[in-house]
């Protein structure tokens, strides 16, 4: 698949798919609802890899995966992986660089999580997204 068939793939089919399970899944947090997290979660992870089976990878899908997993560890390999993707595909990486920081803090892997922070701050700089420049 060429990098614009991904992209027109993502917008028209994976995104409206994330959006809903994301909605979803925050709905449950709010009602504190574990069931229905762990049920959104499932659905998540079952719709990934349904994508990966048919040979469909986007950043967007595989961050939105680590935005959702509660594991750290799981979530770094996540986000290490959606780093990789959005390299490939000469994507923006501040979001993806931020959170995984983030979880590399959770993990006490605070050198990593430093060079990612500088990095992702020097990218939304660049991108002139001011909200992640300033979570940096």
């Amino acid at each position: 698949m060429n990098p614009d068939d991904r992209q027109h793939h993502y917008v028209q089919a994976v995104w409206p798919k994330l959006q809903a399970l994301g909605d979803r899944i925050c709905d449950a947090e709010e009602r504190e609802d574990e069931r229905l997290i762990e049920h959104g979660y499932g659905e998540l992870i079952a719709f990934y890899e349904s994508q990966t089976a048919a040979g469909f990878w986007h950043p967007g899908l595989t961050e939105a995966l680590a935005d959702f997993t509660e594991d750290p560890a799981a979530a770094v390999e996540y986000y290490r992986k959606a780093l990789a993707e959005a390299r490939e595909l000469e994507e923006q990486t501040h979001s993806i660089l931020i959170d995984l920081a983030e979880r590399l803090i959770e993990l006490d892997e605070l050198e990593e999580a430093e060079a990612c922070l500088r990095e992702g701050h020097s990218v939304a700089k660049q991108a002139g997204d001011a909200d992640y420049v300033g979570e940096a």
